[in-house]
């Protein structure tokens, strides 16, 4: 199971593997996340409001959206034949939550906060999933990390995340234009304050690591793709407008 899938590619990819039910492997992972939902959301997080947004959601062409999102750890499993749609969501979803355990323990009683409160791991989780998102390479998680967080520590900044606005219009790997940035939806943050609901795909393991143990050295805000595979970081909108012109003309010569 490779990192960064999300939860509907996770649940397509064991039924071409192991011939287990999507429906049914989704139906029994979104149950047991939502087990344990008010230990993961946290003192500050409501259930019925996730349970709500995710009853609304798959109409219009838009994203169906799962409690399980996230939750499905990536990594190399290895199954009996005829092994139980529910007995693979159980084992997957325990080990994403054992690995979140883990790193809210590395981080102390006083923890990442957010708006004043203690981050609960529903949100180190769904920051977790947008540092998927952006790379894949381990030397820039901690410094992509670092960005968000310092954004989130700003009252009027928001996170303007493209993975987000790509995970809610189902355009994972696509373009975005400024009409997709302008979408009204809770997870458009480019639009909205503060993290998503919930997270945008199953984070692995060096990702939720990258947000326990951001590179706290880095007073980066911006961030922008080198046309390498990497990404220049930057503290000014000066120095990150400078960098995104040398990608455009990168881009352009390569036309």
């Amino acid at each position: 199971v490779p990192e960064g899938l999300d939860a509907e590619e996770v649940a397509d990819l064991l039924a071409g593997q192991l011939g287990v039910s999507a429906t049914e492997f989704l139906a029994a992972a979104d149950s047991l996340v939502r087990d344990f939902s008010p230990v993961l959301l946290g003192a500050g997080g409501s259930p019925a409001e996730l349970d709500s947004l995710i009853r609304a959601s798959g109409r219009d062409g838009r994203r169906r959206l799962h409690w399980c999102e996230g939750y499905l750890a990536p990594d190399t499993y290895q199954f009996a034949a005829e092994t139980a749609a529910e007995k693979v969501a159980r084992l997957l979803v325990q080990t994403q939550l054992a690995r979140l355990d883990s790193c809210m323990a590395d981080l102390g009683p006083q923890g990442l906060r957010r708006e004043n409160r203690q981050w609960s791991p529903h949100d180190l989780l769904t920051l977790a999933s947008i540092v998927e998102g952006e790379t894949q390479l381990p030397q820039e998680r901690p410094l992509v990390a670092a960005v968000y967080l310092n954004r989130l520590l700003k009252e009027d900044w928001r996170l303007e995340a493209d993975p987000t606005v790509a995970y809610f219009l189902n355009k994972k790997g696509q373009r975005l234009y400024y009409k997709d940035l302008a979408r009204e939806s809770p997870y458009n943050t480019y639009r909205n304050f503060g993290l998503p609901p919930g997270p945008i795909g199953n984070p692995g393991l060096a990702a939720i690591e990258a947000v326990c143990r951001p590179d706290t050295s880095c007073r980066a805000l911006f961030f922008v793709a080198d046309g390498k595979g990497g990404h220049v970081f930057s503290r000014t909108a000066k120095e990150h407008g400078a960098a995104v012109q040398r990608l455009r003309r990168l881009r352009d010569g390569e036309r």
